[in-house]
C-alpha cells in the first residue's frame, strides 16, 4: 500500500524531513512520482516490529520506560516488561535510531507562534518542563524558539497566558508536547530528550540524540 510522505510520517511519529532522507538513502521502499517521494513500506522491519513489541507504546508505557532508565521506581504491575524494552534498545542500534517510532504516543504535539519578547518568559514558566533542543543536553540550544512538555491540563491557560498562535510547523517558535498526566517529573528523561530530537530529522539532531541515548544506555 502506498502512502504519502505526510501520511506516512503522521502514522509512525518520524518527521517528514527525515521520511524522505530514509527515501532517498533506500532505508525504506519508496518511489519518487515526478518531484514527489511515495512510500510503500513501514520504517520498521518485521523483527525490528518484533523487538518493539509490534506496535507504538501507550504514553504510559513510553513515560514508564523513560522514568525507569533514568532510575524511578516502576508505578505498574508489569515493570519486567520496561526492563526488557530497555534491554532491546541497549543490543539493538536500529531500534535507537528510530525510537521516536514506537514512542509516538508520548505526548500530543502543538506548534504555536509566541511574540519574540516574550519567548524568555516562556523559558522560564515553571508549568513548562525543558526538553529536545531546548535542554541543555541536547548541545542545540536555540534562542528563537523553546520545546517543551506541559500537563495537558495546563496547555489552555499557558496558551492564554502567552497569546500563544497555532501555527504550521515552519512558522512557530514554540513546540509544546502535552501530556495526560498528574505531574510533571523534575527533569525531561533523557529517553524523552531523545527521541525529540529524533523528531526533528536533522543530521545534527540524530547526532545529539544518539550522543544522549549511548550515555543513558
Amino acid at each position: 500500500m502506498r502512502k504519502s510522505v505526510a501520511k506516512y510520517a503522521q502514522e509512525t511519529g518520524i518527521s517528514e524531513r527525515r521520511v524522505r532522507q530514509l527515501a532517498e538513502s533506500g532505508q525504506i521502499s519508496a518511489a519518487k512520482l515526478g518531484n514527489v517521494w511515495v512510500i510503500e513500506e513501514p520504517v520498521f522491519t518485521h523483527a525490528q516490529r518484533r523487538a518493539a513489541g509490534g506496535r507504538p507504546l501507550s504514553e504510559e508505557s513510553t513515560w514508564e520506560l523513560a522514568l525507569m532508565l533514568d532510575g524511578y521506581a516502576a508505578k505498574s504491575h508489569r515493570p519486567s516488561r520496561a526492563r526488557e524494552r530497555i534491554e532491546s534498545l541497549r543490543r539493538d542500534p536500529q531500534l535507537r535510531r528510530e525510537l521516536n517510532a514506537w514512542m509516538v504516543n508520548r505526548a500530543h504535539v502543538g506548534h504555536f507562534r509566541v511574540q519574540p519578547r516574550d519567548l524568555p518568559d516562556l523559558r522560564g514558566d515553571e508549568r513548562l518542563l525543558v526538553t529536545g533542543v531546548s535542554h541543555p543536553a541536547s548541545g542545540l540550544l536555540q534562542a528563537q524558539e523553546h520545546e517543551a512538555y506541559v500537563l495537558l491540563s495546563d496547555l489552555p491557560k499557558v496558551v492564554e497566558d502567552y497569546m500563544l498562535i497555532p501555527s504550521s510547523t515552519g512558522r512557530s517558535n514554540a513546540l509544546l508536547r502535552a501530556i495526560n498526566a498528574h505531574s510533571l517529573p523534575r527533569a525531561a528523561p533523557r529517553l524523552m530528550i531523545a527521541a525529540d530530537l529524533l523528531d526533528r530529522g536533522g543530521p545534527r539532531e540524530i547526532s545529539a540524540a544518539q550522543k544522549i541515548l549511548d550515555e543513558a544506555l
